[in-house]
């Protein structure tokens, strides 16, 4: 017996789960077409580590909504603060878009060039932009409404973080000196006060 999602039964939620992920998808799709960036490329499959985790997230949280059982109590409640989380990432991955300008790359790249950026989001942390897809994730998960999609959005991204954010702190390390160094020092990476 197929258990539908929460918003599935909702015109408006669905709508709403569906603008989501289109809004996610635009966004992404509009800055990779703006900056295809330039400089060394040191990305050493990264991308496309980062990239299944994110679509394994996606797949398991769907798939999880047919299973019966496990499902995240009380809602409307966590198909809203799924909402708002996923709206949240948007809004932050925007601004990390926005305050890196033409240094914002899907590929780990650098530039000899390339400076340090302390503004916006970078401000708080090292990797906004990853925080964002994080929390994208997390409010999906939360608007498909299963302990199992909950669990996924947030194990397979840090798998995914950790070794992308190795092979970029190296990298960063390496052609931007001890700018970067500096300022790794004093921000986290994804989770203010935490990581």
């Amino acid at each position: 017996m197929l258990v539908n999602p929460y918003f599935a039964g909702h015109p408006v939620t669905f709508t709403l789960v569906v603008t989501t992920v289109l809004a996610w998808v635009a966004l992404d799709l509009a800055q990779g077409l703006r900056h295809r960036g330039d400089g060394r490329r040191v990305d050493r499959g990264s991308y496309f580590l980062l990239l299944a985790c994110v679509f394994l997230v996606c797949f398991l949280a769907l798939l999880s909504t047919a299973i019966p059982g496990g499902r995240v109590a009380g809602q409307p409640l966590p198909f809203v603060v799924g909402l708002v989380v996923a709206w949240g990432g948007i809004v932050l991955r925007t601004a990390a878009f926005r305050a890196l300008g033409r240094d914002f790359t899907f590929r780990v790249r650098t530039r000899p060039d390339q400076l340090v950026i302390s503004t916006g989001p970078y401000r708080v942390l090292r990797h906004p932009g990853y925080s964002a897809i994080w929390l994208i994730l997390l409010g999906l998960a939360l608007m498909c409404g299963t302990w199992i999609a909950v669990v996924a959005a947030v194990v397979l991204p840090a798998i995914g973080f950790a070794f992308r954010i190795r092979i970029e702190e190296r990298a960063l390390e390496t052609d931007l000196g001890e700018s970067y160094v500096s300022f790794a020092a004093t921000r986290k990476r994804l989770i203010p006060f935490l990581w």
